[in-house]
């Protein structure tokens, strides 16, 4: 293909080596990097090296396990002729182009526009920054970009583009050799700078997502693509694809480095934005991400001795990030969870910000004495945002997802009740030792980033019990009293966190806690309305509460964003059940207006004044049972055009 290098030169290449600033021409372009100016160390690896972890049960293990009782040597010993074919025809392999230039020159071009990208990135939000994993290392990306390939490259030439996507890619495809004993401060050195690769340019252009989500399409930083919403969605699109593309040349290569690892992570989350979180597109990527973590021995926990603490956490928070994500995904579209406890030994990170974790020496000791003996600091200033405690609950509440998906989702049992409260009793006693609890309070004593961190968690786990309490009405015919209160409590505390939002970047939780708990607790409040099967809450505050619920699910995604559609559905079936309530609920005016007199002389509160008016009586209304799902609904009423 036009462009691309061959196996003979392929190796590592620096930056320097092309940057020069009397390069002005294809020609002298070509000299510099011609094979004899690039240093080629021929590669060893061959196929057989590129199977990654391999476990107990593994063709290998009865030799790994019995290393001592084994002859030295043996391994290299066989220099025949027919292995020394074998290694030249898998190498062969390795020649075999298997990205694609023009994805790469797509990136490429896309950072044309670095001046007003980087203003994008520098927009992303504090508590944002702080909570993802890719937060360290933002700014050493940005910087190599603008000054190791914007700066020294006229990347509008596609000359030099080309050569630049070959550069980028031998750099990512080199072997990374790091000291074990790499400092905080220099891993990034190691993907930038003369190393710049793709995973540092994917970290960059994914973050410069991520912000772009809380961005108003009338700020001024989009100047440059246009105003209107289509012109802010198209953009999100390319730079999803540009993030795709970086996965992908990632991929292609045989090492596994942790920067690819926490891209395809938060990839992935981006994904589930832009595309929507049912997409099939992100399920596949958490099959990608579950693939990773198995595939490198992740699963496992070991590491590796004389690690420095930073690390050790670092890769804890992304194995963490992954398990928890894909518990999360897979609630939301109700398939079995990829990656398993069972088969994975998840560590809880310690309750130390990265930049805690960059501290060396005695400031590093200092901080690890405020961790209590279950990880936790006790000590922590709330106003410096929660990223590491809200990580540590949300891995403790994805453990307790995947039983909760296992019995919702696996054969029927006989012990189903048992597991079920079971699950409970964990949901609750994790609520009991969690260092911060959710109230109304809390909007006034933090702000409204920390209090919305407060208030997901809260959901989070008591989303749990609610998926278990519907399982056993479902099931079980339980009685829904306990069901409807806990879809209130879901319902009140997602409405409070929309009053109370704060920062833009809130908007983006919002929408997603509105799709994920809100709907599937306003659609058993709607039909247990119709049902009547209750009276332990007011029939008038359910009412109001779902009617602002609709309300909200007009505004909280635009025509182009990935749950719109989804959302839509769910309105206009919420609105349907709420037409036919209301419709029919008013008593004759006699009635009424005998209910009013009694009602103004007993001095009653205006809720159950509501209620006793009898404006929400349903006792005359068949009450026909709602034996199929409320996500079937989604499906019927669409098909009416309800309005």
């Amino acid at each position: 293909m036009r462009g691309m290098p061959t196996q003979k030169n392929r190796g590592r290449r620096t930056m320097e080596s092309m940057s020069s600033p009397s390069i002005t021409t294809p020609t002298e372009l070509r000299a510099v990097l011609s094979p004899e100016t690039t240093r080629n160390p021929i590669r060893s690896d061959s196929a057989d090296e590129d199977v990654g972890f391999l476990g107990t049960t593994a063709f290998n293990a009865v030799f790994t396990e019995n290393q001592e009782h084994i002859p030295s040597g043996v391994a290299g010993a066989d220099v025949s002729g027919i292995s020394q074919i074998h290694h030249r025809i898998t190498a062969s392999r390795k020649s075999i182009q298997r990205w694609c230039p023009k994805d790469a020159i797509f990136v490429l071009e896309i950072l044309r526009d670095l001046p007003h990208l980087e203003k994008i990135a520098d927009r992303w939000s504090y508590f944002d920054r702080r909570c993802s994993i890719f937060g360290p290392w933002l700014q050493g990306c940005q910087d190599s970009i603008r000054r190791d390939l914007f700066d020294k490259f006229d990347l509008t030439r596609d000359d030099v583009t080309e050569k630049v996507c070959e550069l980028l890619h031998a750099n990512t495809e080199a072997p990374l050799k790091m000291p074990k004993d790499i400092r905080f401060c220099d891993f990034i050195s190691h993907y930038t700078g003369s190393k710049l690769c793709w995973e540092a340019v994917g970290v960059f252009l994914t973050v410069c997502g991520f912000s772009l989500m809380c961005l108003d399409c009338e700020d001024k930083v989009l100047d440059f693509v246009g105003h209107s919403e289509q012109d802010k969605q198209s953009l999100l699109l390319r730079l999803l694809e540009a993030s795709d593309a970086c996965v992908l040349f990632c991929n292609e290569t045989v090492h596994d480095t942790d920067l690819s690892f926490w891209l395809m992570i938060e990839n992935c989350t981006y994904a589930s934005q832009v595309l929507g979180d049912a997409h099939y597109s992100v399920w596949r990527r958490v099959g990608d991400v579950s693939t990773a973590v198995f595939a490198r021995g992740l699963h496992a926990g070991a590491e590796a001795s004389g690690l420095p603490l930073w690390l050790k956490e670092a890769r804890r928070k992304g194995v963490a990030v992954a398990y928890a994500l894909d518990k999360i995904l897979c609630a939301f579209v109700g398939r079995p969870p990829r990656i398993s406890k069972r088969y994975c030994n998840i560590e809880l990170p310690l309750d130390l910000e990265f930049d805690e974790l960059a501290l060396e020496g005695s400031e590093l000791a200092a901080v690890c004495a405020k961790l209590d003996a279950n990880g936790w600091n006790t000590q922590k200033d709330p106003t410096n945002g929660w990223g590491s405690a809200s990580l540590r609950l949300f891995v403790q509440e994805s453990i307790i997802r995947e039983d909760v998906l296992e019995v919702c989702l696996g054969p029927s049992q006989d012990n189903l009740r048992e597991k079920a409260e079971d699950i409970i009793n964990r949901c609750k006693s994790l609520y009991d030792r969690s260092p911060r609890k959710y109230s109304q309070d809390v909007w006034l004593a933090h702000s409204a980033e920390t209090s919305f961190r407060v208030a997901r968690e809260y959901l989070a786990n008591t989303y749990n019990e609610f998926m278990i309490r519907r399982l056993l009405v479902r099931r079980h015919q339980d009685d829904p009293t306990e069901l409807v209160l806990l879809a209130h409590k879901i319902l009140a505390t997602v409405i409070e966190m929309r009053n109370s939002r704060g920062a833009a970047s809130s908007s983006v939780c919002l929408a997603w806690v509105i799709v994920l708990n809100g709907l599937p607790a306003a659609a058993v409040l709607a039909l247990e309305l119709l049902q009547l099967n209750v009276r332990v809450a007011s029939h008038a505050r359910i009412k109001q509460d779902l009617c602002v619920f609709i309300s909200m699910l007009k505004w909280v995604h635009v025509p182009g964003e990935g749950n719109y559609s989804l959302a839509d559905k769910g309105r206009k079936t919420l609105q349907h059940i709420m037409d036919k309530v209301l419709a029919t609920e008013a008593p004759q005016p006699e009635q009424q207006e005998q209910r009013r007199v009694e009602a103004v002389a007993g001095s009653q509160e205006p809720m159950s004044l509501m209620d006793d008016l009898g404006v929400y009586d349903f006792s005359w209304l068949d009450a026909s049972h709602f034996d199929q799902d409320f996500w079937d609904s989604l499906n019927s009423m669409e098909m009416q055009s309800v309005a």
